[in-house]
C-alpha cells in the first residue's frame, strides 16, 4: 500500500536524498488526503454491503463482499464471523479458508489460522500461499524452525517463489 511505502521511504538510503524533506511532506499530504477522501467511501460502501447482507442474507457474493470490505477496514472479528457463515454454506473453498486464516492471524490466533490454512492445503493440495501463511504464523509464534520447513515446502512445490525465498531469507 501506499502507507507501507511511504514508512520504507523514510529510511535510507532515501533520507540522504537533497529534496527528502520536500517529498516527504508531499507523500504525508497525499496520504492524509487519500485517507480523508476513503473513509466517506468505505463508510458508504460499509453502509451498503451491511444492508446488501441483512437483505439477502443467502446471498455470497453480498457476503463475500462484506466479508473483504470488513478485513480492509482492519475490522477482523466482523470479517471472521463473515467468512465463517460462507463456510458454513459452502465449506470446500479453498481461498475462504485463507482468508479466514489470515484474519484470525491479525487478531493473534495463529494456532487457529494455521488450522484454516491446514483445510486450504487439503482442499487444493498443490497450493503454495498456505504453506507461506502457516510459515508466517509459526514465525509470530517465535516458533522459527517450523516456520522455516513451511517455507522450504513452499519452496519443493514452486521453487520460483519470490515469496517463500523472501520469507525464509527474513527469517
Amino acid at each position: 500500500s501506499y502507507s507501507n511505502v511511504s514508512e520504507m521511504m523514510d529510511a535510507p538510503p532515501f533520507t540522504d536524498q537533497v529534496d527528502y524533506a520536500q517529498r516527504r511532506d508531499l507523500r504525508q499530504r497525499k496520504l492524509r488526503r487519500f485517507k480523508r477522501e476513503n473513509s466517506a467511501a468505505f463508510q458508504e460502501a460499509y453502509r451498503v454491503y451491511q444492508g446488501a447482507v441483512e437483505r439477502a442474507p443467502d446471498d455470497l457474493y453480498f457476503r463475500m463482499t462484506f466479508a473483504n470490505l470488513l478485513q480492509a477496514r482492519q475490522e477482523y472479528a466482523g470479517a471472521a464471523e463473515q467468512w465463517r457463515l460462507l463456510l458454513a454454506r459452502v465449506p470446500n473453498t479453498a481461498g475462504w479458508h485463507e482468508q479466514l486464516g489470515h484474519v484470525l492471524s491479525e487478531e493473534g490466533k495463529q494456532g487457529e489460522a494455521i488450522e484454516h490454512y491446514r483445510l486450504a492445503m487439503q482442499i487444493l493440495p498443490g497450493l503454495v500461499r498456505p504453506h507461506i501463511w502457516i510459515g508466517t504464523a509459526h514465525g509470530k509464534q517465535g516458533r522459527f524452525d517450523e516456520a522455516a520447513a513451511a517455507f522450504r515446502r513452499a519452496l519443493q512445490i514452486s521453487p520460483g517463489s519470490v515469496t517463500a525465498h523472501r520469507r525464509l531469507g527474513d527469517l
